[in-house]
């Protein structure tokens, strides 16, 4: 649970560092989460998504074109991110 924490507060100081601030929100979950890349578990449709990301090369002042979606829960033992990466 320790290296746990310490992952969620260097992910959280990671993006605040960033020039636009993003906040991601990780939500605590009780039930299991099967790892295959398909996010149907009830919990993924709780999670609460960041998005709405900028460009950060070459130009910082865009939204960026390819938009992606972040989702992150945790349990006792581990922490799951799934992404959906809308590519044009």
């Amino acid at each position: 649970m320790k290296k746990l924490a310490i992952l969620i507060t260097f992910l959280s100081v990671s993006i605040c560092f960033s020039q636009t601030s993003k906040t991601i929100n990780v939500k605590y979950i009780n039930e299991p989460i099967t790892v295959d890349a398909v996010l149907d578990e009830d919990a993924w449709g709780m999670a609460e998504p960041s998005s709405n990301f900028w460009q950060y090369f070459p130009t910082d002042s865009i939204q960026a074109k390819q938009q992606t979606e972040i989702k992150m829960l945790f349990d006792n033992k581990n922490l799951y991110i799934g992404m959906k990466v809308n590519a044009s």
